[in-house]
């Protein structure tokens, strides 16, 4: 642990309330709750909804709920985990929110370091990175290799590049205050993408750390996880991360983020291509090429010859970019799926 974590005074230790939605991972359960119970900074208020678990998980849930007093357990019918997380806002009492899927793990002293930097340097948000925990190897994911504050605007720019800041809400903590009117969409997937940039929105000062504190497990049995195309998944990926473009696009004047919406719109139509031709898959096709022509694509971000290739193919002659997409990603040998 940080020697320096460790010296973070007693007054300047807030609250922090640690939201832990909980759905059928008994498996996964106890490695993430011993850790969360575990940390270095005690001043916790550990929030664990129980979205109608139906596999081992609620009892796992009681166990941990009658072994830390800091644990407020809160059962609820399933709804999902927008509604979870919105459970458990609204009850919220810290002064800082923080999320942990109930499937990961995070090192010790994660909210140590993390409440530490944010103290310093009067923050509303701070993020850190994460590493992507596969069944054999390990990845990180570094936001940044020093200590680095942002202003809110290039908090935005950097979430829509999808480099250093990424939407994932689990790898950061954030100000209570910026959930007053912000809470995650019901019923949706690529939930944090549709909140990250409104919560970005309202920081007054965004810190970056150059610690990788959250380990992020890569499941094949999670829907929301496993590497493979679905034609709703891509749609909805592509749907939020519009909105989440045009919301920038709109407060920032930042007139690149047309490009990244046209990078990511090729990616998504390159996956919808590789499933069995439909009259449903053709049809989402036909709506993100109509998104991307409503969206100018500015050509000025960077040197990508690729994408801009595609792009026109895609545009002018979508049957043989099919035919030609499909024949590479076969002698490939398998499709790309990360984003």
């Amino acid at each position: 642990m940080d020697n320096k974590s460790s010296q973070l005074p007693t007054q300047s230790r807030p609250l922090i309330s640690v939201i832990v939605p909980v759905y059928n991972v008994a498996k996964y359960m106890d490695r993430c709750m011993k850790t969360v119970c575990g940390q270095t900074y005690k001043n916790l208020e550990i929030l664990v909804i129980d979205d109608g678990s139906t596999d081992g998980s609620s009892a796992l849930c009681d166990k941990w709920a009658a072994a830390d007093s800091r644990i407020r357990l809160i059962r609820q019918p399933n709804q999902g985990l927008s509604a979870a997380r919105n459970t458990a806002l609204d009850v919220a009492t810290g002064e800082w929110i923080a999320f942990v899927d109930s499937d990961d793990w995070i090192e010790r002293d994660m909210y140590e370091g993390l409440c530490r930097v944010a103290v310093e340097n009067d923050a509303d948000i701070v993020a850190c990175g994460h590493i992507r925990e596969y069944s054999k190897k390990s990845k990180v994911r570094s936001v940044s290799d020093i200590v680095k504050t942002v202003t809110p605007d290039e908090a935005l720019k950097m979430v829509v590049e999808d480099r250093r800041l990424q939407n994932h809400v689990w790898s950061k903590i954030y100000r209570r205050r910026l959930f007053n009117e912000v809470r995650f969409p019901v019923g949706e997937i690529y939930e944090d993408i549709a909140v990250s940039h409104l919560l970005l929105h309202q920081a007054n000062r965004v810190v970056l750390v150059d610690k990788s504190y959250y380990h992020y497990r890569i499941r094949r049995d999670s829907l929301s996880r496993v590497p493979s195309i679905s034609a709703d998944k891509e749609s909805q990926y592509f749907t939020q991360i519009t909105r989440q473009s045009d919301y920038v696009m709109k407060n920032v004047k930042w007139k690149d983020a047309g490009f990244y919406l046209h990078r990511r719109g090729v990616r998504c139509i390159g996956h919808l291509l590789l499933l069995p031709k439909s009259a449903d898959i053709d049809k989402k096709v036909e709506v993100i090429i109509a998104t991307m022509r409503s969206h100018h694509f500015y050509y000025t971000v960077q040197f990508a010859p690729i994408i801009f290739l595609k792009r026109l193919w895609i545009m002018h002659h979508l049957r043989s970019y099919r035919h030609a997409y499909r024949f590479i990603e076969r002698f490939r040998g398998k499709p790309r799926f990360g984003r």
